[in-house]
């Protein structure tokens, strides 16, 4: 095993789908803001709470009712920490 796999910011790091705050190797109930960085729901939760308005990694805008949560086939549900829901996925409306 190399240093990259044995540290845990280096197996995030080589993950596209780790979070820019936690560096968790999956995000955990991942949400995406709009400037496209991906995040634990409650890792940004958390950021935003504490009065940051702004990406973690790009400085952008965000606004926790912007954020695109995704969704995965393995999440699973009542494990986690209960901080805030998750914001719904939007539906675009026709015109």
């Amino acid at each position: 095993m190399d240093a990259r796999q044995a540290s845990p910011r280096g197996a995030a790091s080589t993950n596209r789908y780790s979070c820019a705050v936690c560096l968790e190797a999956h995000a955990i109930e991942p949400v995406v803001t709009a400037c496209g960085h991906l995040y634990c729901w409650q890792c940004l939760y958390r950021w935003l709470d504490a009065g940051h308005n702004r990406c973690p990694v790009c400085s952008a805008r965000v606004d926790r009712n912007e954020v695109t949560p995704l969704y995965a086939s393995d999440e699973r549900d009542g494990e986690l920490e209960k901080l805030a829901r998750r914001p719904r996925r939007r539906v675009p409306r026709g015109r």
